[in-house]
């Protein structure tokens, strides 16, 4: 007689794992954290990114308006006419000057004296009461002639030796001396006779150095 044995044990069957509700919710949960901490991040760090396009696009303006100015300063400038006139007189008046103050420092005198030493000899040798209007110097510094006048007579011949005491006058001589009275036109128009019959304030003085009044 036969017997059947049953070997089948359903513990030895594969059994599948089956997640429960608050496993999934959990799951769930984790995975909405990390998107959310994920967009957060992306958000700022395009934030980030915005910040920086906007420093740089500033700093890339105010370059660009610097170029502009540059360019700007190194454009020429339109000349000005008005000015350039004045610097045209002002250069030929400043020539022209040159050429008279060399004249008057070196003239073209044979002795080696100049206009200068002559000038600077009147100007020393000032005299309260005698006062020059006309100075005349010629031929080498040879010929001179001297007009002026003078509250007194007696102050022309102190004048004469006062002159030469100067270097420039130095073995002059005067060889003319004229004195007079000034003219009536020249002495003014008085208002009455009385005044016209008053002698004149100043007498008027000539002269000449020896070579001028051989001459």
């Amino acid at each position: 007689m036969s017997q059947q044995i049953n070997l089948f044990n359903p513990i030895f069957l594969q059994q599948e794992k089956q997640f429960s509700a608050l496993t999934m919710a959990q799951g769930l949960a984790i995975i909405a954290v990390a998107v959310l901490a994920f967009a957060g991040y992306s958000t700022w760090q395009s934030t980030q990114v915005a910040n920086e396009a906007k420093v740089a696009a500033a700093q890339l303006k105010a370059a660009q308006d610097n170029l502009v100015k540059m360019v700007d300063q190194t454009k020429p400038i339109a000349p000005n006419k008005a000015i350039e006139d004045d610097i045209a007189r002002t250069e030929s008046r400043l020539r022209a000057d040159e050429q008279i103050l060399a004249f008057v420092q070196t003239g073209d005198f044979r002795s080696g004296r100049s206009y200068a030493g002559f000038l600077r000899a009147f100007s020393n040798r000032a005299m309260p009461g005698v006062w020059l209007t006309r100075v005349a110097l010629g031929d080498g510094g040879n010929d001179i002639a001297i007009d002026g006048r003078a509250l007194q007579a007696n102050l022309v011949p102190a004048y004469i030796r006062s002159l030469k005491g100067e270097p420039a006058f130095a073995g002059k001589s005067f060889g003319s001396l004229v004195l007079r009275a000034p003219a009536p036109e020249a002495a003014g128009k008085p208002a009455d006779a009385a005044a016209r019959a008053a002698p004149p304030r100043y007498i008027e003085f000539s002269m000449n150095s020896s070579e001028a009044s051989t001459k």
